[in-house]
């Protein structure tokens, strides 16, 4: 499949947990999906 057709996606909803979200996961996540070549969409 074409690389620039696929993506890691989560959701965080809410300002409570687009928070946390952000101070606990996005780092890791944005890491991973740079390694893999897709773009991360949350």
């Amino acid at each position: 499949m074409d690389k620039n057709k696929e993506a890691l996606v989560t959701m965080a909803m809410g300002e409570e947990y687009q928070a946390f979200y952000n101070q606990n996961f996005r780092f890791s996540h944005e890491r991973f999906a740079k390694k893999i070549g897709r773009k991360l969409i949350v």
